[in-house]
């Protein structure tokens, strides 16, 4: 069974292979500031060196039958964190393809700007 870091690894893998860039984990300052006037500084599972690529990677498995659990809102909340930054490319990119497919039906009108991809890794059901 492949753990959440070991997805993102292959995912992160992959990409690079498409985009020939290196993609690594890494924290970027955001847009706005935090109340006392300090950089809010966010994580990304997918950030290229020079900072034109950005994203995140969503690795749960989605079961239709949990609709009401919060795998959704967890991923519209990364959207919006991706719109804190500054890069040519926002992705985001599930490893499941239930996940994906609700997800693209669920946000369907909610998010511009941001590529909504399926990179599928060994499933492990």
């Amino acid at each position: 069974m492949l753990t959440p870091a070991e997805k993102e690894a292959l995912v992160r893998n992959t990409l690079s292979q498409m985009y020939p860039v290196l993609l690594e984990k890494k924290n970027l300052p955001s847009r706005i500031g935090r109340s006392d006037g300090s950089v809010k500084w966010l994580e990304f599972d997918l950030v290229s060196e020079d900072g034109k690529i950005v994203g995140e990677v969503k690795s749960q498995r989605y079961n239709h039958k949990a609709r009401g659990n919060t795998l959704i809102p967890r991923a519209m909340l990364d959207c919006h964190r991706l719109g804190l930054v500054e890069a040519e490319r926002k992705l985001m990119i599930f490893t499941d393809r239930a996940y994906y497919e609700a997800f693209r039906e669920d946000s369907d009108g909610l998010i511009e700007g941001i590529e909504i991809l399926l990179v599928e890794v060994p499933s492990d059901r």
